[in-house]
């Protein structure tokens, strides 16, 4: 019983945690958005390197819902573990669209 209660209480930290840095990167995005917008009419691609500080969120994030996964297996959840799959390979897929897309712009 006290097994379950300390997963149950390190699913909801780490799911909490997967949640700020969420909201964070969302921030981050916007802030990429608007200075991509701002470098390019300044013709200051180079600048663009230094935000790179999204792609690390998200691995970081992409391995908290690998986390979440394992925990929901110990509790054996198995709907919530096809869900936190599909937000996986979301995640996954959107990592790869990333890296394409500073491949093509150079950065």
């Amino acid at each position: 019983m006290l097994l379950v209660l300390v997963l149950v209480l390190v699913l909801l930290c780490v799911a909490l945690l997967v949640y700020w840095l969420q909201v964070v990167e969302q921030r981050l995005e916007r802030l990429r958005v608007l200075l991509y917008s701002s470098l390019l009419k300044l013709r200051m691609l180079h600048l663009l390197h230094l935000l790179h500080l999204l792609l690390p969120l998200q691995v970081l994030r992409l391995y908290l819902l690998m986390l979440l996964l394992l925990l929901l297996l110990l509790l054996q959840k198995p709907l919530l573990v096809q869900v936190l799959c599909a937000a996986i390979r979301t995640r996954a897929l959107i990592m790869l669209m990333v890296r394409v897309e500073r491949l093509v712009l150079g950065c």
